[in-house]
């Protein structure tokens, strides 16, 4: 009775070990990081709250967090009149990308140039926008980033105001809250 009993446990031990190991073959492999991307890794430093003022004195507050398991930079806007807009930040190959989702209703993207980004402002430039009705929607067309120092930026928005006008722009004076 003892060897079956024996027996039992070591074979019910063996076939443990082998679902074991074919359950981690079967496993997908853990990813490496991915490559640091300069600009991105500026903007992260971002992350958290901030205080602001548009060039109109209105107060605005901005919030940023990291996303996406370090991927993605969430900016969240509210503004002095109630909207709130999200904007988010992320690397696309020797660029960053920028998909702004607007209380217009509309959502432009905008990119940097390939490498310029890993010093001095980060300017973003328009590619393209979703949800844009030519005839009553204005949409953002450009994303100037200052990172003056590590409690301080400011960000140019430029903006036609309605389809096939004229470029305006805004610039919004952020400090970091501490």
């Amino acid at each position: 009775m003892r060897k079956a009993l024996l027996c039992a446990g070591i074979l019910c031990l063996g076939l443990a070990l082998v679902i074991a190991a074919e359950k981690e073959s079967t496993a997908p492999a853990h990813k490496p990081p991915a490559k640091s991307h300069p600009g991105f890794e500026r903007l992260k430093a971002l992350a958290g709250e901030w205080d602001g003022k548009t060039s109109g004195g209105g107060a605005v507050h901005v919030t940023y967090r990291i996303a996406s398991s370090g991927t993605a930079l969430m900016e969240t806007l509210d503004t002095p009149d109630g909207a709130n807009m999200i904007t988010m930040y992320h690397p696309d190959g020797n660029r960053l990308m920028v998909t702004h989702y607007c209380s217009s209703n509309n959502q432009p993207r905008m990119a940097t140039r390939p490498g310029d980004s890993a010093s001095g402002p980060i300017v973003f430039d328009y590619v393209d926008v979703t949800n844009l009705e030519a005839s009553t929607e204005g949409v953002m067309t450009g994303l100037t980033l200052t990172l003056e120092d590590a409690d301080h930026i400011s960000q140019t928005w430029t903006f036609r105001d309605k389809p096939g006008g004229s470029p305006q722009s805004d610039t919004f004076r952020y400090v970091r809250k501490k």
